[in-house]
Protein backbone atom coordinates (compact mmCIF):
# COMPACT_ATOMS: atom_id res chain seq x y z
CA UNK A 1 0.00 0.00 0.00
CA UNK A 2 1.16 3.35 -0.81
CA UNK A 3 0.70 6.68 0.84
CA UNK A 4 0.58 10.37 -0.93
CA UNK A 5 1.36 13.57 0.26
CA UNK A 6 0.50 15.48 -2.69
CA UNK A 7 -1.66 15.58 -5.64
CA UNK A 8 0.92 14.18 -7.79
CA UNK A 9 1.54 10.95 -6.09
CA UNK A 10 -2.09 10.28 -6.30
CA UNK A 11 -1.21 8.17 -10.08
CA UNK A 12 1.44 6.04 -8.77
CA UNK A 13 -0.80 4.47 -6.48
CA UNK A 14 -2.56 2.64 -9.14
CA UNK A 15 0.44 0.19 -9.37
CA UNK A 16 -1.00 -1.18 -5.75
CA UNK A 17 -4.63 -0.34 -6.27
CA UNK A 18 -5.10 1.31 -3.08
CA UNK A 19 -6.08 4.92 -3.19
CA UNK A 20 -5.56 7.18 -0.39
CA UNK A 21 -6.89 10.74 -0.88
CA UNK A 22 -4.28 13.73 0.41
CA UNK A 23 -5.09 15.23 3.23
CA UNK A 24 -3.18 16.54 6.21
CA UNK A 25 -4.05 15.70 9.57
CA UNK A 26 -6.26 12.49 8.44
CA UNK A 27 -3.80 11.65 6.70
CA UNK A 28 -0.50 11.51 9.67
CA UNK A 29 -3.59 9.39 12.16
CA UNK A 30 -4.58 7.26 8.88
CA UNK A 31 -0.51 6.15 8.53
CA UNK A 32 -0.17 5.72 11.98
CA UNK A 33 -2.88 3.45 13.18
CA UNK A 34 -2.12 1.18 9.81
CA UNK A 35 1.46 1.01 10.90
CA UNK A 36 0.19 -0.15 14.58
CA UNK A 37 -2.07 -2.34 13.38
CA UNK A 38 -0.28 -4.19 10.89
CA UNK A 39 2.49 -4.79 13.73
CA UNK A 40 -0.10 -6.17 15.61
CA UNK A 41 -1.12 -8.19 13.04
CA UNK A 42 2.31 -9.35 12.23
CA UNK A 43 2.04 -8.12 8.81
CA UNK A 44 5.26 -5.80 7.83
CA UNK A 45 4.52 -2.78 5.81
CA UNK A 46 7.04 -0.04 4.92
CA UNK A 47 6.69 3.47 4.00
CA UNK A 48 6.02 3.25 0.81
CA UNK A 49 4.07 -0.24 0.31
CA UNK A 50 3.35 -3.69 2.47
CA UNK A 51 6.19 -5.84 1.65
CA UNK A 52 5.79 -8.34 -0.99
CA UNK A 53 6.90 -11.44 1.42
CA UNK A 54 3.61 -11.12 3.36
CA UNK A 55 0.75 -13.44 2.91
CA UNK A 56 -1.74 -10.88 3.31
CA UNK A 57 -0.10 -8.34 1.01
CA UNK A 58 -0.19 -11.24 -1.63
CA UNK A 59 -3.47 -11.82 -1.36
CA UNK A 60 -4.93 -8.15 -1.34
CA UNK A 61 -3.02 -7.50 -4.72
CA UNK A 62 -3.51 -10.89 -5.88
CA UNK A 63 -7.24 -10.33 -5.35
CA UNK A 64 -6.94 -6.89 -6.98
CA UNK A 65 -5.47 -8.15 -10.11
CA UNK A 66 -8.39 -9.92 -11.19
CA UNK A 67 -10.37 -10.02 -13.84
CA UNK A 68 -13.68 -8.23 -13.03
CA UNK A 69 -15.54 -4.91 -12.38
CA UNK A 70 -12.86 -3.48 -10.06
CA UNK A 71 -9.53 -5.26 -12.14
CA UNK A 72 -8.79 -1.74 -13.81
CA UNK A 73 -8.71 0.84 -10.71
CA UNK A 74 -8.15 0.80 -6.54
CA UNK A 75 -9.30 -1.74 -4.80
CA UNK A 76 -10.06 0.08 -1.58
CA UNK A 77 -10.44 4.11 -2.29
CA UNK A 78 -10.32 6.15 1.33
CA UNK A 79 -12.04 9.22 -0.23
CA UNK A 80 -12.66 9.82 -3.59
CA UNK A 81 -15.98 9.82 -5.28
CA UNK A 82 -18.38 6.99 -5.11
CA UNK A 83 -18.96 6.57 -9.28
CA UNK A 84 -14.77 5.50 -8.84
CA UNK A 85 -14.23 1.57 -9.37
CA UNK A 86 -13.44 -0.15 -6.10
CA UNK A 87 -14.41 -0.63 -2.26
CA UNK A 88 -14.47 3.25 -0.30
CA UNK A 89 -14.27 4.30 3.01
CA UNK A 90 -14.44 7.63 4.01
CA UNK A 91 -16.47 10.44 6.72
CA UNK A 92 -20.77 10.85 6.22
CA UNK A 93 -20.15 14.46 4.17
CA UNK A 94 -24.09 14.73 5.09
CA UNK A 95 -23.24 13.83 8.58
CA UNK A 96 -20.53 16.66 8.14
CA UNK A 97 -22.77 19.50 7.13
CA UNK A 98 -25.56 18.52 9.69
CA UNK A 99 -22.94 18.47 12.87
CA UNK A 100 -21.63 21.83 11.48
CA UNK A 101 -25.23 23.48 10.99
CA UNK A 102 -26.39 22.68 14.36
CA UNK A 103 -23.72 24.43 15.73
CA UNK A 104 -24.52 27.25 14.05
CA UNK A 105 -28.27 27.36 15.80
CA UNK A 106 -26.79 26.62 18.66
CA UNK A 107 -24.70 29.92 18.24
CA UNK A 108 -28.01 32.07 17.67
CA UNK A 109 -27.45 32.24 14.09
CA UNK A 110 -30.02 34.04 12.47
CA UNK A 111 -29.46 32.67 9.18
CA UNK A 112 -26.48 30.41 7.11
CA UNK A 113 -24.50 30.33 4.38
CA UNK A 114 -22.95 27.66 2.64
CA UNK A 115 -19.47 28.38 1.14
CA UNK A 116 -17.92 25.16 -1.30
CA UNK A 117 -17.48 23.75 -4.88
CA UNK A 118 -20.31 21.96 -6.36
CA UNK A 119 -18.85 20.34 -8.66
CA UNK A 120 -17.52 17.84 -5.56
CA UNK A 121 -19.99 15.14 -4.49
CA UNK A 122 -18.66 15.68 -1.10
CA UNK A 123 -19.46 19.41 -1.27
CA UNK A 124 -22.58 18.44 -2.41
CA UNK A 125 -23.30 16.53 0.24
CA UNK A 126 -22.47 19.09 3.01
CA UNK A 127 -24.77 21.74 1.56
CA UNK A 128 -27.53 18.71 1.62
CA UNK A 129 -27.17 18.46 4.99
CA UNK A 130 -26.98 22.08 5.95
CA UNK A 131 -30.31 22.36 3.91
CA UNK A 132 -31.41 19.88 5.82
CA UNK A 133 -31.14 21.33 9.50
CA UNK A 134 -32.37 25.16 8.37
CA UNK A 135 -35.33 23.31 6.65
CA UNK A 136 -36.00 22.00 10.26
CA UNK A 137 -35.26 24.89 12.16
CA UNK A 138 -36.80 27.34 9.64
CA UNK A 139 -33.93 29.12 9.13
CA UNK A 140 -32.62 30.79 5.67
CA UNK A 141 -30.21 29.20 3.75
CA UNK A 142 -28.12 31.21 0.82
CA UNK A 143 -25.96 28.38 -0.52
CA UNK A 144 -22.74 30.08 -2.62
CA UNK A 145 -21.31 26.50 -3.34
CA UNK A 146 -19.89 27.97 -6.46
CA UNK A 147 -15.95 27.78 -6.24
CA UNK A 148 -13.69 26.49 -8.77
CA UNK A 149 -10.83 24.63 -6.87
CA UNK A 150 -11.19 23.91 -3.26
CA UNK A 151 -7.51 23.32 -3.00
CA UNK A 152 -5.85 26.61 -3.73
CA UNK A 153 -8.51 29.89 -3.46
CA UNK A 154 -6.01 31.90 -5.68
CA UNK A 155 -6.90 29.57 -8.67
CA UNK A 156 -9.32 29.83 -11.52
CA UNK A 157 -10.21 33.46 -10.01
CA UNK A 158 -11.40 32.36 -6.57
CA UNK A 159 -10.12 34.99 -4.87
CA UNK A 160 -11.80 37.77 -6.75
CA UNK A 161 -15.08 35.38 -6.42
CA UNK A 162 -14.81 34.88 -2.75
CA UNK A 163 -14.84 38.41 -2.18
CA UNK A 164 -17.67 38.81 -3.74
CA UNK A 165 -19.57 36.11 -1.99
CA UNK A 166 -18.61 37.43 1.21
CA UNK A 167 -19.91 41.00 0.27
CA UNK A 168 -23.58 39.09 -0.33
CA UNK A 169 -23.67 37.45 3.30
CA UNK A 170 -26.46 38.76 6.01
CA UNK A 171 -25.05 40.07 8.67
CA UNK A 172 -26.32 37.56 11.63
CA UNK A 173 -25.70 34.62 9.47
CA UNK A 174 -23.02 31.85 10.35
CA UNK A 175 -21.22 30.89 7.53
CA UNK A 176 -20.02 27.28 6.84
CA UNK A 177 -17.04 26.43 4.31
CA UNK A 178 -16.33 23.26 2.44
CA UNK A 179 -12.37 23.43 3.56
CA UNK A 180 -10.44 24.87 6.37
CA UNK A 181 -8.24 26.98 3.94
CA UNK A 182 -11.76 28.60 2.78
CA UNK A 183 -13.13 29.32 6.44
CA UNK A 184 -10.08 31.08 7.09
CA UNK A 185 -9.64 33.11 3.67
CA UNK A 186 -13.46 33.94 4.94
CA UNK A 187 -12.79 35.27 8.13
CA UNK A 188 -10.10 37.57 6.09
CA UNK A 189 -12.34 39.01 3.81
CA UNK A 190 -15.15 39.38 6.49
CA UNK A 191 -12.55 41.86 8.26
CA UNK A 192 -11.85 43.57 5.75
CA UNK A 193 -15.52 44.69 5.44
CA UNK A 194 -15.60 45.75 9.01
CA UNK A 195 -17.34 42.87 10.20
CA UNK A 196 -17.28 40.86 13.51
CA UNK A 197 -16.30 36.72 13.78
CA UNK A 198 -18.11 35.71 15.69
CA UNK A 199 -20.30 38.75 16.73
CA UNK A 200 -21.50 39.55 12.71
CA UNK A 201 -20.69 35.89 11.89
CA UNK A 202 -20.19 32.32 13.69
CA UNK A 203 -17.53 30.95 10.78
CA UNK A 204 -16.82 26.86 10.50
CA UNK A 205 -15.05 24.70 8.53
CA UNK A 206 -16.64 21.55 7.57
CA UNK A 207 -13.49 19.59 7.96
CA UNK A 208 -10.56 19.91 10.25
CA UNK A 209 -7.14 21.00 9.15
CA UNK A 210 -4.72 22.28 11.90
CA UNK A 211 -2.65 23.59 9.79
CA UNK A 212 -5.18 26.42 8.97
CA UNK A 213 -7.96 25.97 11.84
CA UNK A 214 -5.31 26.64 14.70
CA UNK A 215 -3.38 28.93 13.44
CA UNK A 216 -3.42 32.79 13.17
CA UNK A 217 -6.20 34.61 15.17
CA UNK A 218 -9.11 34.11 15.43
CA UNK A 219 -8.81 30.70 15.36
CA UNK A 220 -11.37 28.40 13.39
CA UNK A 221 -14.05 25.99 14.61
CA UNK A 222 -14.38 22.92 12.67
CA UNK A 223 -15.71 19.83 11.89
CA UNK A 224 -13.42 17.09 13.20
CA UNK A 225 -12.45 13.52 11.29
CA UNK A 226 -11.56 10.52 12.96
CA UNK A 227 -8.41 9.65 11.32
CA UNK A 228 -7.62 6.38 13.52
CA UNK A 229 -11.10 5.10 13.39
CA UNK A 230 -10.91 5.39 9.21
CA UNK A 231 -7.47 3.74 9.46
CA UNK A 232 -9.17 0.49 11.41
CA UNK A 233 -11.81 0.31 9.01
CA UNK A 234 -9.37 0.32 6.00
CA UNK A 235 -7.21 -1.93 7.09
CA UNK A 236 -10.16 -4.27 8.41
CA UNK A 237 -12.22 -4.20 5.01
CA UNK A 238 -8.40 -4.75 3.25
CA UNK A 239 -8.26 -8.00 5.22
CA UNK A 240 -11.88 -8.88 4.85
CA UNK A 241 -11.42 -8.64 1.16
CA UNK A 242 -8.38 -10.58 1.10
CA UNK A 243 -10.21 -13.77 2.52
CA UNK A 244 -12.80 -13.60 0.03
CA UNK A 245 -15.28 -11.49 3.03
CA UNK A 246 -18.11 -9.63 1.38
CA UNK A 247 -17.56 -6.18 2.29
CA UNK A 248 -20.00 -3.52 1.94
CA UNK A 249 -18.61 -1.51 -1.86
CA UNK A 250 -19.15 1.73 0.30
CA UNK A 251 -18.67 2.12 4.25
CA UNK A 252 -19.22 5.61 6.33
CA UNK A 253 -18.03 6.97 9.42
CA UNK A 254 -20.02 9.17 11.51
CA UNK A 255 -18.63 13.00 11.21
CA UNK A 256 -17.26 14.55 14.57
CA UNK A 257 -16.53 15.43 16.68
CA UNK A 258 -17.28 19.50 16.57
CA UNK A 259 -13.88 21.18 17.41
CA UNK A 260 -14.91 24.84 18.90
CA UNK A 261 -12.59 27.76 18.54
CA UNK A 262 -12.84 31.32 18.22
CA UNK A 263 -14.77 31.29 15.22
CA UNK A 264 -17.55 30.86 16.46
CA UNK A 265 -17.35 31.32 20.38
CA UNK A 266 -20.58 31.87 22.01
CA UNK A 267 -20.31 35.45 22.89
CA UNK A 268 -22.82 38.02 23.76
CA UNK A 269 -23.03 41.84 23.68
CA UNK A 270 -21.83 42.84 26.97
CA UNK A 271 -23.44 46.36 26.14
CA UNK A 272 -27.53 46.99 27.15
CA UNK A 273 -26.70 50.19 25.43
CA UNK A 274 -24.91 49.07 21.99
CA UNK A 275 -27.39 45.64 21.95
CA UNK A 276 -30.46 48.69 22.20
CA UNK A 277 -29.12 50.38 19.30
CA UNK A 278 -28.75 46.98 17.38
CA UNK A 279 -32.16 46.04 18.12
CA UNK A 280 -33.94 49.63 16.88
CA UNK A 281 -31.53 49.19 13.84
CA UNK A 282 -33.02 45.68 12.75
CA UNK A 283 -36.67 46.65 13.76
CA UNK A 284 -36.50 50.34 12.50
CA UNK A 285 -38.44 52.30 9.50
CA UNK A 286 -35.65 52.84 7.22
CA UNK A 287 -37.10 56.31 5.94
CA UNK A 288 -37.09 57.53 9.86
CA UNK A 289 -34.24 55.93 11.50
CA UNK A 290 -30.87 58.09 11.36
CA UNK A 291 -28.01 57.76 13.41
CA UNK A 292 -28.28 60.68 15.32
CA UNK A 293 -31.65 59.51 16.17
CA UNK A 294 -30.31 56.79 17.43
CA UNK A 295 -27.74 58.55 19.93
CA UNK A 296 -30.41 60.00 21.00
CA UNK A 297 -32.59 57.46 22.16
CA UNK A 298 -29.94 56.24 24.20
CA UNK A 299 -29.21 59.65 25.39
CA UNK A 300 -25.09 59.38 23.90
CA UNK A 301 -23.07 61.58 21.54
CA UNK A 302 -22.98 60.34 18.16
CA UNK A 303 -18.85 59.98 19.15
CA UNK A 304 -19.86 58.35 22.62
CA UNK A 305 -22.12 55.77 20.66
CA UNK A 306 -19.49 55.16 17.91
CA UNK A 307 -16.85 54.44 21.31
CA UNK A 308 -18.94 51.87 22.83
CA UNK A 309 -18.98 49.81 19.64
CA UNK A 310 -15.48 50.31 19.38
CA UNK A 311 -14.56 49.05 22.51
CA UNK A 312 -16.60 45.81 21.84
CA UNK A 313 -14.63 45.27 18.64
CA UNK A 314 -17.65 46.07 16.87
CA UNK A 315 -17.91 47.65 13.21
CA UNK A 316 -19.25 51.58 13.56
CA UNK A 317 -23.20 52.14 14.19
CA UNK A 318 -23.44 54.04 10.56
CA UNK A 319 -21.42 50.74 8.97
CA UNK A 320 -24.44 48.35 10.70
CA UNK A 321 -27.13 50.92 10.17
CA UNK A 322 -26.01 50.09 5.60
CA UNK A 323 -25.72 46.61 6.44
CA UNK A 324 -29.81 46.56 7.17
CA UNK A 325 -30.25 48.71 4.57
CA UNK A 326 -28.51 46.27 2.00
CA UNK A 327 -30.10 43.28 3.07
CA UNK A 328 -33.33 44.21 3.18
CA UNK A 329 -32.72 45.49 -0.70
CA UNK A 330 -31.38 42.10 -1.66
CA UNK A 331 -34.72 40.88 -0.10
CA UNK A 332 -37.36 43.25 -1.75
CA UNK A 333 -35.81 42.60 -4.83
CA UNK A 334 -35.45 38.82 -4.56
CA UNK A 335 -38.83 38.65 -3.15
CA UNK A 336 -40.75 41.00 -4.91
CA UNK A 337 -42.35 42.72 -7.90
CA UNK A 338 -41.45 45.82 -6.50
CA UNK A 339 -39.69 48.60 -8.90
CA UNK A 340 -35.95 50.07 -8.52
CA UNK A 341 -37.54 53.41 -7.19
CA UNK A 342 -39.81 51.53 -4.96
CA UNK A 343 -37.09 48.87 -3.09
CA UNK A 344 -34.71 52.13 -2.84
CA UNK A 345 -37.48 53.91 -1.44
CA UNK A 346 -38.50 51.37 1.58
CA UNK A 347 -34.86 51.01 2.31
CA UNK A 348 -34.72 54.93 3.04
CA UNK A 349 -32.79 56.27 -0.12
CA UNK A 350 -34.44 59.37 -1.74
CA UNK A 351 -32.14 59.28 -4.74
CA UNK A 352 -32.75 56.09 -7.07
CA UNK A 353 -28.95 56.81 -8.29
CA UNK A 354 -27.59 56.91 -4.89
CA UNK A 355 -29.62 53.76 -3.98
CA UNK A 356 -28.27 51.81 -7.02
CA UNK A 357 -24.55 52.90 -6.42
CA UNK A 358 -24.67 52.10 -2.96
CA UNK A 359 -25.67 48.57 -3.36
CA UNK A 360 -23.46 47.79 -6.46
CA UNK A 361 -20.40 49.16 -4.04
CA UNK A 362 -21.57 47.21 -1.54
CA UNK A 363 -22.20 43.70 -3.76
CA UNK A 364 -20.66 44.30 -7.16
CA UNK A 365 -23.99 43.85 -8.77
CA UNK A 366 -26.43 46.47 -9.67
CA UNK A 367 -30.18 46.37 -8.18
CA UNK A 368 -31.48 44.28 -12.14
CA UNK A 369 -28.50 42.09 -11.82
CA UNK A 370 -28.93 40.80 -8.17
CA UNK A 371 -32.38 40.15 -9.20
CA UNK A 372 -31.59 37.98 -12.00
CA UNK A 373 -28.18 36.52 -10.30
Amino acid sequence: MKFCRNQDQLESLRELNCHIAPQSDLENDLNKTLVELCHDLGIQLYPHHLHPSSDVANSILHLSRQQGPHSSGALLNIGGSWEEEGFHVWIDDHHRGQLAAEHLVACGSAGMVYIGNEAYPSSRNREQGIALVCRQKSIPFLPLNRLQEHQDLTMHGNEALLKELVGQIPVGYGVICYTALTAKSVVRFLMNIHRNVPLDHAVVSADENSLFTSSGSPTITAVGQNGKALGRLALRTLLDLSIGKQVPRVQLLPAGPLLQRESSATKQVQDAVVESVLSNIRRADLNRITIESLSVDVGLSQRQLRNRFKALGLAPPNRHLLEEKMNRAKGYLKGTTWTTAEVAKACGYESVTRFTNTLKKEIGLSPSKWRKA
